[in-house]
């Protein structure tokens, strides 16, 4: 994914840039997607998931999915086996395929 393409993707931004304070990803719980933060919605994913009561909502799973894809991006894991894992990952994957490709390259967004 290049600059551009994640500076269209809706994470936190200052100045029309991706936001890293410090080089590090911002915590789940001070990432907002409307009034809900992303560990909100990823605890509702797991609910979800866990109890199979019903599929995730697919809303949910975009928020998941811009996150994890903001997390990886973040420059304190700028290396080259890092970007490895941003070339290969893209918001097309399922949610779990970029969770699993995290965890193969030792990042657990979550």
């Amino acid at each position: 994914m290049t600059q551009e393409q994640l500076c269209e993707l809706p994470i936190p931004k200052w100045l029309g840039r991706p936001l890293y304070p410090g080089g590090f990803p911002l915590p789940m719980g001070s990432i907002h997607f409307g009034d809900r933060t992303v560990e909100d919605i990823w605890r509702e994913y797991l609910d979800d998931v866990v109890d199979r009561k019903q599929k995730p909502d697919p809303g949910n799973v975009n928020s998941l999915k811009y996150y994890v894809i903001y997390y990886v991006h973040a420059p304190v894991f700028s290396n080259d086996f890092t970007q490895e894992l941003r070339d290969k990952i893209n918001d097309d994957m399922s949610l779990h395929d970029m969770i699993e490709l995290c965890l193969e390259y030792g990042h657990d967004p979550f």
